[in-house]
């Protein structure tokens, strides 16, 4: 991501392999390596536009937490992200969060009803925090799948000694 460069960002295969690790249960999910391929910086509105070419005739979403869409502003070309896609803001169940349902409120208005709210589920899991617990050498079994951790642990990822679950 353009926000994040420098020691922040890992290797782009390494996270490509964990994703297909991560989905290769799920025939319905399938990896992009779209914005892999891509050379230079990646931008969402780069990505939607080229994803709208490879698929004409489909109804493409765009799935954000609730504290991207506050960001979104931040983005290059977000109104035409905010005007060209439909986006889900997948919100914790009993959100009550005003900002968010202003600032959707708002976004709709001057941009064509494309966002809705999406209750989901409460899981307090966070790559920042899973990458923490792994940098203390803490487990993180159960937080993600476990031909993920596996990959970690085998190829040290976020720590130079390694992972020892």
């Amino acid at each position: 991501p353009p926000h994040k460069r420098g020691g922040d960002v890992l290797d782009s295969q390494v996270r490509k392999e964990m994703v297909e690790l991560a989905i290769g249960s799920n025939p319905h999910f399938q990896l992009s390596d779209l914005e892999i391929r891509r050379s230079g910086l990646s931008y969402t509105v780069d990505s939607l536009k080229e994803f709208r070419r490879i698929y004409p005739q489909d109804e493409l979403f765009l799935l954000v937490g609730v504290d991207s869409l506050l960001g979104i502003h931040k983005w290059k070309d977000y109104e035409k992200i905010l005007s060209r896609i439909k986006i889900l803001v997948m919100a914790r169940y009993n959100s009550t969060d005003i900002s968010l349902e202003e600032r959707v409120d708002y976004y709709n208005r001057q941009y064509g009803n494309n966002i809705e709210i999406v209750p989901s589920p409460i899981i307090e899991i966070s790559s920042t925090n899973i990458r923490e617990r792994i940098r203390q050498g803490k487990s993180i079994k159960y937080l993600l799948p476990q031909v993920v951790e596996e990959y970690i642990r085998e190829n040290q990822v976020y720590t130079r000694e390694g992972y020892d679950g």
